[in-house]
């Protein structure tokens, strides 16, 4: 829904392609034309109107699958320029690429959700530079996971009488995770972030590092 605009879509999915599809709602029935004979992750390159978008993407993201590929590199949009940037470095290295953004829960009666991590915004600007590309995108609808596993653990918190910090718990055991499980799911080798870091080997382990800027060390 945006505004008083309805649209929503359908989709039956078969042996990894969409068999049939069918919707209503401004654009709704001539996405479903285009995308009917396609693979998911296919479909979730195709553009259109907005509101056509969000209704297929949201039919779309738990069907998206794809053998594991060597070459694939998912990549986590977030709308701004680090993670566009991540996108065309991985591209240009040879990479097909796959955005993926996620849907996470906001306040509605909060101050700005605009400007709230992964708000609605940020997820059109996300898909429009995929799409912009002719990259795959999609869009995890995580809102009520989201407030089970870190909203309501900080929440209570607070009534506690603690001081919880909700983006530990939301990048040490949420966001990174289902990121991580979304790639493997498409296939994808590995997953790229527009995250100021480096990679190291320690001990035979992979770790995270200090940026090679400290004005930017994330």
């Amino acid at each position: 829904a945006r505004g008083g605009d309805l649209a929503w879509i359908r989709l039956e999915v078969g042996r990894g392609r969409i068999v049939s599809a069918r919707g209503d709602g401004h654009g709704a029935a001539e996405l479903c034309e285009v995308v009917r004979g396609l693979s998911a992750l296919e479909a979730a390159a195709v553009p259109g109107s907005a509101l056509a978008l969000d209704a297929l993407h949201d039919a779309l993201a738990p069907a998206v699958r794809a053998r594991p590929d060597p070459a694939r590199v998912a990549v986590a949009m977030s709308g701004g320029v680090d993670s566009a940037v991540a996108l065309l470095e991985a591209r240009s290295g040879g990479r097909e690429v796959v955005g993926v953004t996620l849907r996470l829960w906001t306040d509605p009666v909060g101050p700005d959700g605009e400007r709230a991590c992964c708000s609605p915004a940020a997820v059109l600007a996300a898909r429009e530079t995929c799409h912009a590309l002719g990259v795959p995108h999609v869009t995890l609808d995580l809102r009520e996971r989201f407030r089970a596993a870190v909203v309501a653990p900080f929440v209570a918190g607070y009534e506690a009488g603690e001081t919880p910090n909700p983006c530990v718990r939301c990048n040490g055991s949420f966001r990174f995770g289902e990121l991580l499980a979304f790639a493997r799911r498409v296939g994808a080798a590995r997953l790229a972030t527009g995250h100021y870091a480096q990679l190291r080997e320690h001990r035979g382990r992979l770790l995270l590092a200090r940026a090679a800027d400290p004005a930017k060390d994330q």
